[in-house]
């Protein structure tokens, strides 16, 4: 069963990562979708449990919802998505420097704080907001993926640290870089000016 859960936390994954600025709707609905079943996943305490994962899918087809009703402030849903993926790697790193798991209120205050920092600076970063946050949320939802299916050989077996081990943190470097590549926008490059 942790294969199938796996497969599909990649395939969302690989949407978001891939075509969350291309088509502005889906990835801001996807993207509510990552926020809500991460954070859920990250503070439910047994991961391959079928009742945890259908709690944090249930998480995220509420946030989907909720970013899809709030469309018009799509730039503040972007900074606060992107403040979440820097709340879920801060909390990843600071259970990785003292040796173990992050408490649960920690992780939910720092998510909540860089949430609603991400917002406030959400609307002066523009599209690069969206940029970042699919690219991170895409590739963190990949790891988190793999993690689901190879835990033992990844190392991340703690469900706050999602991106626990060196392996872990190297796999989101590249898929995060990669998809960044992927989603910018390169027609002009290279053109001389007139």
């Amino acid at each position: 069963m942790d294969v199938l859960w796996g497969w599909g936390m990649i395939a969302i994954g690989l949407v978001v990562a891939a075509f969350g600025t291309r088509f502005v709707r889906l990835g801001i609905a996807l993207i509510g979708f990552c926020v809500g079943f991460l954070l859920v996943f990250a503070i439910m305490g047994d991961q391959g449990s079928v009742q945890s994962v259908l709690i944090s899918i249930a998480a995220g087809a509420v946030g989907a919802i909720l970013c899809l009703a709030l469309f018009k402030y799509v730039a503040y849903l972007a900074g606060a998505a992107l403040g979440v993926a820097v709340a879920l790697l801060l909390t990843s790193a600071i259970g990785m420097s003292q040796g173990g798991a992050v408490t649960q209120t920690l992780s939910i205050v720092i998510a909540i704080a860089a949430a609603i920092g991400g917002g406030i600076i959400g609307p002066m970063m523009g599209r690069n907001a969206m940029l970042l946050a699919a690219s991170g949320l895409g590739a963190i939802m990949m790891v988190a993926g793999l993690n689901q299916m190879y835990a033992s050989k990844l190392g991340g077996t703690e469900t706050s640290q999602l991106l626990a081990g060196s392996v872990n943190v190297t796999l989101f470097i590249i898929l995060f870089l990669l998809s960044c590549l992927g989603q910018v926008d390169f027609k002009g490059f290279g053109r001389e000016r007139a």
